[in-house]
């Protein structure tokens, strides 16, 4: 089986969400299934660290995105000889010659008020079109939550046995700690004096983070002296 994957979201010095996603993918996969032949399609700013006997790198330079998808990566993807392909988000090649599979982790930008007032009406319609064809034409679609499999169905009109749940894991390296001088140190070094809300992201409009301030900022006079806030901001998608 030679499995071709859209390896654009690993580049260097940036990880976002979906690069996380596919890298963690990518790392399971190749040990899980070493009888398997994993080639990476990326371009010009790709970075992939990982090293295995049955992964291959194909780097094709990008110019125009929409050429890349749907010219450039078909043609290799027919060149490579790939049975089946893996797309970690809703873009694929509509007229791929091997099988597809696709990512859709959610639909917000079809629900969010802020988020459709910075894409105008018809660049949403295009899109909406564009991904729902790429969904109709892929053989399976992964999503990450019962939720955003409903939002897929009634959006895209996907049918209901097609789309594979597949819940986000969390890393191994992120394990509880039970050993007090770690915890009091690290409480230290954030000034921690008593129970907290913890928030992981970035400030982009999607993340709602003034709706969780807003929040916070009913609670109860008792409750804010019971609970720190943190809010871990990461400038970058790092």
């Amino acid at each position: 089986m030679r499995v071709g994957i859209d390896g654009r979201e690993l580049q260097k010095d940036r990880m976002t969400g979906i690069g996380r996603y596919l890298l963690n993918f990518l790392s399971h996969a190749l040990s899980i299934k070493p009888e398997w032949e994993f080639i990476i399609f990326g371009n010009q700013n790709t970075n992939i660290d990982l090293e295995s006997s049955n992964l291959r790198k194909i780097f094709v330079p990008e110019h125009i995105t929409l050429w890349w998808d749907q010219v450039q990566l078909p043609y290799h993807i027919e060149k490579e000889k790939i049975d089946l392909f893996f797309s970690p988000y809703y873009k694929a090649p509509i007229f791929s010659p091997g099988k597809v599979i696709i990512t859709i982790h959610d639909l917000i930008p079809f629900f969010l008020s802020f988020l459709k007032k910075s894409n105008p009406s018809l660049k949403r319609v295009l899109l909406k079109n564009w991904g729902k064809i790429i969904a109709r034409k892929a053989q399976a679609i992964i999503t990450v939550s019962e939720n955003s499999k409903k939002d897929i169905v009634k959006i895209l009109k996907i049918p209901d046995g097609k789309i594979v749940v597949a819940p986000n894991s969390v890393e191994n390296r992120y394990q509880p700690i039970s050993d007090g001088k770690v915890l009091e140190r690290v409480k230290k070094k954030y000034n921690i004096t008593k129970e907290y809300i913890f928030n992981l992201g970035n400030l982009k409009p999607h993340k709602n983070v003034s709706g969780l301030l807003k929040a916070y900022s009913q609670f109860s006079h008792n409750l804010k002296n019971r609970y720190n806030w943190l809010l871990w901001v990461r400038k970058k998608d790092t």
